[in-house]
């Protein structure tokens, strides 16, 4: 039994191929809403970098209770929202940074420690947070715009999973757009 709340018919056909599994072994059921009232939306234009991170910080600092995930196109931008947040201001919360890359072991490791509640913030590309259900993450940051709707979907997604009320924040540039464009041409695994 495969179970997910986001794959697209595509992508499950790909899975199907994949796994060698011949489509009519398969029943696809699809629910008929993706409305998640619990979760609140809000989108802010970027000015600079140090206003962005100030933003960023803000919203951490309200977050008394929970865990967040930030979502960042690139390997790159999340080591650099890493060190731009690392020790600032009132943040006690242990954080890390996730992406494909990490060696296995290293991956694994992260993934305890956020399922202990050790790690509270993940700074992260979309290589975190498939399969993941976790009903303490109580706001969901995109540093950029997310690279497709099926990211927005799947990644604000991970916000409010137990239904209660939870953020997701997009902060975007028209320069976001071009370099999502960039990791898409470039099929850059991220």
């Amino acid at each position: 039994m495969m179970l997910t709340g986001t794959c697209k018919e595509s992508d499950a056909h790909q899975i199907l191929e994949n796994l060698c599994l011949a489509p009519n072994n398969v029943v696809f059921v699809r629910g008929l809403s993706f409305s998640r009232p619990e979760l609140t939306m809000k989108m802010h234009l970027k000015s600079t970098k140090e206003k962005t991170i100030g933003e960023i910080i803000k919203l951490l600092e309200e977050l008394r209770e929970g865990k967040c995930i930030i979502y960042c196109p690139t390997i790159r931008t999340c080591d650099d929202v890493y060190e731009q947040l690392h020790g600032k201001s009132s943040l006690e919360l242990m954080m890390a940074v996730y992406y494909s890359s990490l060696d296995s072991e290293e991956k694994k490791n992260k993934l305890k420690l956020w399922k202990e509640n050790t790690i509270q913030i993940m700074i992260a590309t979309n290589a975190f947070g498939m399969g993941l259900n976790d009903k303490k993450v109580r706001l969901v940051i995109h540093y950029t715009f997310p690279l497709s709707i099926g990211n927005l979907v799947q990644e604000t997604g991970r916000a409010g999973r137990d239904h209660n009320p939870a953020k997701c924040v997009i902060f975007y540039t028209r320069h976001d757009i071009c370099t999502n464009y960039t990791i898409i041409a470039q099929s850059r695994e991220s």
